[in-house]
């Protein structure tokens, strides 16, 4: 599953990580503050179950939250619709990992090896799917 490589990729760079399984659940995390408070960065698949990549960027934008996204799809197409609706990043599948940690590295900085910094994922509110 990418989402669990993803998060296992950004921890071993020394990130914090806050895993979603879907758009639900990333909805629910940034609205209860446990994926927004201190996050750099949100990974965000286009193709979520229940509540799409878009439907979590529209989310955001309606709330007024600045968090920079890095959009994840294997259509070009859908990659251009996130940067529509907020992504600040795409990045299209398959990827390359370095190319990946470029991204998070502009947005979020080096990681402190003690993982003190946070990353979101999934559905990543740090890592989607």
């Amino acid at each position: 599953m990418v989402r669990c490589f993803l998060a296992e990729v950004l921890r071993d760079e020394g990130y914090e990580v806050v895993e979603a399984r879907d758009g639900v659940e990333a909805i629910d995390l940034l609205d209860a503050g446990a994926a927004s408070e201190g996050a750099c960065l949100m990974v965000l698949d286009k193709n979520l179950p229940q509540v799409d990549g878009i439907g979590v960027l529209r989310h955001l934008a309606e709330r007024g939250r600045a968090i920079p996204v890095i959009a994840m799809s294997a259509d070009i197409i859908s990659l251009g619709r996130a940067r529509r609706h907020g992504a600040r990043e795409a990045l299209a599948k398959p990827f390359d990992v370095d190319r990946l940690l470029e991204m998070v590295t502009r947005n979020c900085g080096a990681a402190p090896r003690d993982g003190s910094m946070g990353a979101s994922t999934g559905g990543s509110a740090a890592l989607d799917q």
